[in-house]
């Protein structure tokens, strides 16, 4: 379905056909080589000082970006209500989405144990919960 869309793109866009493949493999490459090359590069060329710092935070803020968007949306919702904020509606919305509670699971486990394989299961595993209820 995507190849589809894609050629249908590319067809569009006038590319010549016999430049798909090498096109598609091309920019794979470089994506997996750029996502890679703190695996493959010799240590005295990995990011030292306050690069290397920063890039220690990279998996923690990718599970922000995840979470933060539709936790926020949640809340925007629900504050933001024509008829006004209603407690007992307001926490019905809250239980029946789910986004909201998982948040705050993925924090609290973040913060209590420094690890964002955990956290993510964390908020899976209350989001699975507040959907089944």
């Amino acid at each position: 379905m995507a190849y589809q869309r894609f050629k249908q793109r590319a067809d569009q866009a006038m590319i010549d056909q016999s430049l798909l493949w090498p096109l598609l493999f091309g920019m794979g490459a470089i994506t997996i080589m750029t996502r890679t090359a703190f695996l493959w590069l010799p240590e005295h060329w990995q990011p030292r000082g306050r690069a290397g710092v920063a890039l220690s935070f990279v998996p923690a803020l990718a599970l922000v970006a995840i979470v933060a968007p539709g936790a926020l949306g949640t809340l925007r919702q629900i504050l933001l209500a024509p008829e006004g904020f209603q407690f007992g509606p307001a926490m019905a919305q809250i239980a029946q989405d789910g986004r909201l509670p998982s948040a705050l699971a993925v924090l609290a486990v973040g913060a209590w144990r420094r690890n964002a394989m955990q956290a993510l299961i964390a908020g899976v595993i209350v989001f699975g919960a507040m959907r089944w209820i």
